[in-house]
């Protein structure tokens, strides 16, 4: 149901473009960056994260606070294509209580990232997809399982809306999270 919401969210976006073309030249959307994003540019974001297994200490009578997260991308063209390449890394904790035992697991989240971009109507939108690989470290002294390891690798798909040249806020959809906050442009 999750999925069908966001695609239905992506289709409205792409349906309404044409009320912001006034000449746009969409022979060209898939080779350029959006929101005035150039090769060389610096993209750093900073989110909030929830990551599709942050309900599991609810389920299990717990709480948890959703992953912190630093993403830091460089808009670097492959060919004619708007890629950007970078990393992130994050932390997030969950509390929750099992038979009577309690379980606490402070994790840090790292990883890359490459994105390919796409520029559409409105000029302050970025929408990109990408993929992302990485490792979540249990940091914490107790665990259930055994692991203090997961290997995390996904696919995302998201857009920035830029308010000024440099500053703009941030959402993306995908594995290994969800996540949502700002982004700066250097």
């Amino acid at each position: 149901m999750k999925k069908l919401k966001a695609l239905l969210a992506v289709l409205v976006l792409l349906c309404s473009a044409p009320v912001f073309a006034d000449d746009f030249d969409w022979s060209q959307c898939w080779c350029n960056y959006g929101a005035g994003i150039e090769s060389g540019d610096m993209l750093l974001s900073v989110d909030g994260g929830i990551p599709w297994t942050f309900f599991d200490a609810y389920n299990a009578g717990g709480w948890a606070i959703p992953y912190v997260l630093a993403d830091f991308e460089i808009a670097c063209p492959i060919w004619k294509l708007p890629f950007s390449f970078g990393g992130y890394a994050g932390y997030g904790y969950k509390f929750y209580k099992s038979y009577e035992k309690k379980y606490s697991h402070s994790m840090f989240v790292t990883g890359a990232s490459v994105s390919y971009h796409v520029m559409m109507p409105p000029k302050q939108l970025d929408l990109y997809t990408g993929l992302k690989t990485g490792v979540t470290f249990d940091i914490s002294n107790s665990y259930s399982a055994g692991r203090h390891i997961d290997f995390d690798f996904g696919y995302t798909i998201g857009g920035s809306w830029y308010f000024t040249d440099t500053f703009g806020v941030n959402a993306e959809l995908g594995f290994p999270m969800n996540r949502i906050g700002v982004v700066f442009q250097f």
